[in-house]
């Protein structure tokens, strides 16, 4: 029990007055739209309860948001899965459809499954079609357009160059043209930028969020990265010696990601002006107006901006009798036709004009042009994608795997927060991809990959695959393990892997002792000699110092893994250092980890495997010696209170790694329960 002092009550009174306006309208879908309102309302509630140092009452309301967006998502669900109450909520508009469209995208930011991410998406793409609305999150302040005009002009936007704090970006300004009404145009804007804001790839252009021009207030602004680099066409023809096949590798991957989406993603106007290269050089896929999800119907998915651009077009879009949507079988034929564009210089059937209509639906080819870097393999698979049928047409990932090389170089890259681990993929790979930290917030909070040319000219691409640390805030150590795992699971054989410490730190212990044992097990004997433990921070310690630091941990850490063949390089951060530690990694004799022979080849559930007993002992003797030291600190100790916080949170971790083999590790046990009531 609490006390109701003079300002709770007040909270409260303001709580239930404003209950007879949440319920003025009652059907399933008015919890949704006043859940905004509503939190918003506890929120404050909770602020001035801390404010009165009320705790009891703070933990009560906190505990009441937690189970709430619990209760909402379970909503969604029962709402998703009756048509009618469905079609209620793609009907919403004006205030209704932003507080719905609001909600939906903080259920998307806050969670990583994707069984409950993909319908989220569905539906929050359509709601925003619908209504000419997008989530109030999107929205960007700080953007200054630069005078002078746009540089490039669309169909249907302008590209104006602009400033967003110290970087420069890409501004997509609404043009409406003709029978387009500026309220069709917004439509499309609109669902542009909600499905453009949940693809984050490193081979897809990255999207800012959206500007409120006040010189052309009714006109929407689409804010993402500017490439000085220009498109891929503009590239090639001021580097034509550039690597065309990895340039095509990339575009593949970046065409992959989307149909690997889920839901799955039809680009539908892929071409040479859509692809952008970025400061490392790297092909990525823009412009995404004509972008649909799969699973929409053709009514749904229907443009005002039409269906692709005529060169690149599939024969089934070509159809008299019915208008056909854009599928991911006609972006892997326009894919084709890229490639076909990145080797020769121009469109395939340049010059054409409207023939190349006919040309398309006759199936008829181009004779293979004389072009340097266009081998008999990649002429081949363009074939393939050009089939007339679109069944016989490769899946986006066969045609990564089919351009895969054999000598490609992936190397996973771990260590605890702070050792420099995304600080050496920005040097090795000479872009700023990686974002580094610079507090204890873990910067690497899933799986990310970033590929690069290996600079020996030899074609080959190094894979550098960041992991998360264990000192995520957001998670648990075993949703940390999970993670790592799940990217195992997917048959990613490293080249090697690379184990960062900061040469800097006079003592080992806590997270990183922690890290170094997991690691030990997660690799088994066999990878150990494809591993190299890499220090870092060589500029804020002396020779000397850095030495008997490097040397005591050879000897008291590293010692038994060094005699399995690990060994042992030092980063200075620069590019050089950075490749002189990679070349020692041989493409040939790529080995599993421990951890993927026993889930992939044994079977084994990640709660059985060596890394979590790794982890489950850890903090066995942790808790065990928080307890011992609790015991003999005094009660009148300065020392207590932190050893107790030191205690809960160890506690928590232990109880958490020993339920979550009987847990899902995606849902609390409570959403669980809700969806099984309703």
């Amino acid at each position: 029990m609490f006390v109701i002092t003079k300002v709770v009550s007040s909270l409260l009174d303001d709580l239930l007055s404003k209950h007879s306006e949440w319920t003025t309208e009652i059907n399933e879908i008015s919890p949704l739209i006043c859940y905004r309102d509503i939190q918003t309302t506890l929120c404050n509630f909770l602020e001035r309860c801390e404010e009165q140092n009320d705790s009891n009452a703070a933990a009560c309301i906190d505990g009441i948001l937690r189970l709430d967006m619990l209760c909402i998502t379970a909503r969604i669900f029962v709402i998703l899965k009756n048509r009618e109450l469905r079609e209620l909520l793609q009907r919403q508009k004006g205030p209704q459809a932003q507080s719905l469209l609001d909600l939906l995208q903080e259920l998307i930011d806050h969670t990583d499954d994707v069984e409950i991410r993909s319908p989220i998406i569905r539906e929050i793409v359509a709601l925003s079609k619908n209504s000419s609305l997008f989530p109030r999150c999107l929205i960007l302040e700080d953007v200054r357009i630069q005078a002078g005009g746009p540089v490039f002009g669309g169909g249907f936007g302008d590209i104006w160059k602009g400033d967003m704090g110290e970087h420069a970006v890409a501004i997509k300004v609404m043009r409406p043209i003709g029978k387009h009404t500026l309220e069709r145009v917004i439509k499309a804007f609109c669902k542009e930028a909600v499905l453009w804001r949940q693809l984050s790839s490193e081979h897809v252009l990255p999207f800012h969020g959206v500007y409120h021009w006040p010189e052309r207030p009714s006109h929407l602004c689409l804010v993402s990265t500017w490439m000085e680099n220009g498109t891929i066409v503009d590239f090639l023809e001021e580097y034509p010696d550039a690597n065309r096949r990895s340039l095509v590798m990339d575009v593949a991957r970046g065409l992959r990601y989307l149909h690997s989406f889920n839901p799955p993603v039809v680009h539908g106007d892929l071409k040479g002006r859509n692809i952008l290269i970025s400061p490392s050089r790297r092909a990525c896929v823009a412009d995404f107006g004509l972008c649909r999800l799969a699973s929409e119907s053709v009514s749904q998915s229907a443009s005002s901006t039409g269906c692709g651009t005529l060169h690149y077009m599939a024969p089934e879009l070509f159809n008299p009798v019915k208008s056909e949507p854009n599928t991911l079988e006609s972006d892997v034929y326009a894919f084709a036709c890229v490639c076909y564009e990145i080797f020769v210089g121009h469109p395939r059937f340049s010059g054409m004009g409207m023939a190349v209509m006919k040309a398309v639906i006759d199936d008829e080819r181009p004779l293979r042009p004389a072009a340097p870097q266009l081998d008999d393999d990649m002429w081949y698979l363009m074939n393939k994608c050009w089939g007339k049928n679109p069944a016989s047409r490769p899946r986006a990932i066969d045609i990564v795997q089919r351009l895969q090389s054999p000598q490609d170089i992936i190397i996973a890259i771990i260590g605890s927060t702070g050792t420099g681990k995304s600080s050496f993929i920005n040097v090795a790979t000479r872009s700023e991809r990686a974002r580094v930290g610079h507090d204890m917030e873990s910067c690497t909070q899933d799986i990310t990959a970033f590929t690069y040319p290996h600079p020996d000219g030899s074609g080959r691409d190094v894979v550098f695959v960041d992991t998360p640390s264990f000192e995520d805030s957001m998670r648990a150590d075993h949703e940390i393990l999970n993670i790592i795992a799940e990217c195992y699971k997917e048959h990613i054989i490293l080249s090697g892997i690379l184990f960062f410490q900061r040469i800097t730190e006079s003592r080992m212990r806590g997270t990183p002792l922690r890290t170094l044992a997991v690691f030990k097990e997660l690799c088994g004997t066999n990878a150990l000699k494809n591993v190299i433990f890499t220090t870092t921070m060589w500029d804020e310690v002396s020779e000397h110092i850095g030495s008997q630091r490097e040397q005591q941990l050879k000897t008291q850490f590293w010692q038994e893994m060094m005699l399995h063949g690990a060994r042992t390089a030092r980063f200075t951060s620069s590019f050089d250092s950075a490749w002189e530690i990679v070349k020692h990694f041989d493409a040939a004799t790529p080995q599993p980890v421990q951890l993927q022979k026993e889930m992939v080849e044994e079977g084994r559930g990640l709660s059985e495997t060596s890394a979590y007993a790794a982890l489950i002992r850890w903090w066995t003797q942790l808790v065990a010696h928080l307890r011992e030291l609790l015991r003999q600190t005094s009660r009148s100790s300065s020392n207590r209170r932190a050893v107790q916080r030191q205690l809960t949170e160890a506690v928590r971790q232990q109880t958490a790694l020993r339920e979550a083999h009987s847990v899902s590790l995606v849902l609390p046990p409570p959403f669980a329960q809700i969806i099984i009531s309703l």
